[in-house]
């Protein structure tokens, strides 16, 4: 069961979307990723200091994934774009118990 939902989560992640806006190129946010991400967190939390673009929440809103119907997967489904990768290196993903895992949109 486990391989299937890699290999679902394989095909359906999404390719790198936006790659010139991130801070890195996509193989070398593959590996320091979450380093940037404490790294801003600490310096936010901290000192006060936040850097636009670089927050969780502008990862999100750059990367989302949508199902069907139009709307944002949360991290629970494989093809959430944290998720996707998270399954594959079976590392879990615990930012979302504090942080949305969806963007916040827009009112229609």
């Amino acid at each position: 069961m486990r391989l299937g939902l890699i290999l679902i989560a394989l095909l359906l992640a999404p390719l790198a979307v936006r790659a010139a806006e991130c801070p890195a190129p996509p193989a070398e946010m593959r590996r320091i990723h979450m380093d940037l991400l404490a790294h801003d967190r600490n310096a936010a939390a901290r000192e006060g200091i936040r850097r636009p673009g670089h927050g969780l929440d502008d990862c999100i809103t750059c990367h989302v994934v949508r199902d069907a119907g139009g709307a944002a997967v949360d991290a629970t489904n494989p093809r959430h774009f944290c998720t996707s990768c998270h399954v594959k290196v079976a590392v879990s993903v615990d930012c979302f118990s504090c942080h949305r895992a969806t963007p916040v949109e827009a009112a229609r």
